[in-house]
């Protein structure tokens, strides 16, 4: 942690007042963390997300009540697309997981987690990097849980330097991370990130985590 940087400023929302407290807890601990707000509906995360400051990372829950998590997901995408969103609910079906993705989340974790994990994926997707709870990606590599022909064609294109570096985003690495392991400047991965979203039709990081687990190299 840089001593002197701002702390990531992070918005609850979940619709259990006990879960807002608890996580509130936990992540009121971490020096580079800072909660700025925990709510209950979409209503007030959208309200929440267009005050200064701006949270940069919203901890959100796939059902609010009567509210659909995945739609929320989308529309702050749309609104405010530097905003990074980390699922945190307890659905763990393969359907729920890839419909959050492709609406723009930036990683997906379950409530079992161990609340020490929470704080570390937080920094994670601030970074630029994916999570995916490891308990779900199992269920996501069964085979009618798989894209279609031609995301899984486009796996085929990669070379052995791509398919290791798609290795290492599933993992959750930054580019910064991957460059350091691949000795290679960050620069020069994120060109060939480029590269590789192109052959697998991808548009983000996450939504290419996510392929990878459904494929036989993973």
């Amino acid at each position: 942690m840089n001593p002197s940087a701002a702390p990531l400023r992070i918005l609850i929302v979940d619709d259990h007042p006990i879960v807002r407290v608890g996580l509130q807890a936990v992540l009121e601990q971490e020096p580079d963390i800072a909660v700025v707000g925990a709510v209950a509906t979409g209503t007030e995360a959208r309200t929440r997300c267009g005050l200064h400051p701006q949270p940069n990372v919203l901890l959100l829950d796939i059902r609010l009540g009567s509210e659909n998590g995945i739609t929320l997901c989308r529309e702050i995408r749309l609104h405010w697309p530097e905003m990074k969103i980390l699922i945190l609910t307890s659905y763990a079906d393969a359907a729920t997981v890839i419909a959050a993705l492709a609406a723009g989340a930036n990683g997906y974790l379950l409530k079992a987690v161990d609340g020490t994990d929470i704080p570390d994926a937080i920094r994670r997707v601030a970074a630029g990097g994916a999570v995916i709870d490891p308990v779900v990606t199992p269920h996501l590599a069964h085979p009618q849980d798989r894209g279609p022909a031609r995301q899984v064609a486009g796996l085929d294109q990669l070379t052995p330097t791509e398919i290791r570096l798609l290795r290492l985003v599933a993992r959750g690495l930054t580019n910064k991370e991957i460059g350091c392991e691949l000795d290679l400047a960050e620069k020069t991965i994120r060109n060939h990130l480029v590269v590789v979203f192109d052959k697998l039709g991808v548009r983000t990081r996450t939504e290419a985590a996510l392929l990878f687990a459904q494929s036989p190299v993973a």
